[in-house]
């Protein structure tokens, strides 16, 4: 996440571990990002690779998901659900 005036702004990057090659091949994977005081997701594609790295957005109401002590990570693949959750040490 960035600080842009008063405004926060974040960019989202996903590496995918695996070689199924069907993931890589999705037109469209769908995620969602949660902590205590904040909530966002979207939707991104492999594009045959294995990484995802969105544009910079500004994000209404987000709260920086550094100062989180942990995250929830949600990734939804052809109707299957991946929960990650991501902690400070």
């Amino acid at each position: 996440m960035y600080l842009k005036g008063s405004e926060i702004e974040f960019d989202t990057k996903i590496k995918y571990k695996g070689n199924m090659n069907k993931i890589k091949n999705l037109p469209s994977i769908s995620y969602s990002i949660s902590g205590k005081h904040s909530f966002y997701g979207s939707q991104f594609s492999l594009k045959n690779s294995n990484e995802f790295q969105s544009k910079r957005m500004p994000c209404g109401g987000c709260e920086y998901l550094d100062k989180e002590k942990e995250i929830t990570v949600f990734i939804y693949i052809d109707g299957d659900k991946e929960k990650i959750i991501l902690t400070r040490e």
